[in-house]
């Protein structure tokens, strides 16, 4: 009964990472304080088991999805990199 609820909140949740509090079990009220946070209207509609969304709605989350995860790939490649630079830097200052 929570099938579809469970891949709204565990897909899209990063969309909205403070609408549902950490620990948070009901998928139903979870994936509508998620839908709520996004904005985006009338656009779907929350039955008993589903989420129905209008044409295009599905598309329009993934590509929101999408360009959230590239800036957080994007900044955590960005991190990785300074620090090893930062290390590599250290060993040739100590080598001199």
């Amino acid at each position: 009964m929570i099938g579809i609820f469970v891949v709204v909140v565990d897909s899209y949740s990063i969309l909205a990472p403070n609408a549902i509090p950490p620990g948070f079990v009901d998928g139903k009220v979870a994936s509508e304080k998620i839908l709520a946070a996004l904005n985006l209207g009338d656009n779907y509609r929350i039955g008993h088991t589903k989420v129905f969304f209008k044409a295009g709605i599905l598309g329009q989350l993934e590509e929101m999805r999408e360009e959230k995860l590239s800036t957080i790939f994007s900044n955590f490649q960005a991190r990785i990199r300074g620090y090893l630079i930062r290390k590599n830097y250290t060993k040739l200052c100590d080598q001199r």
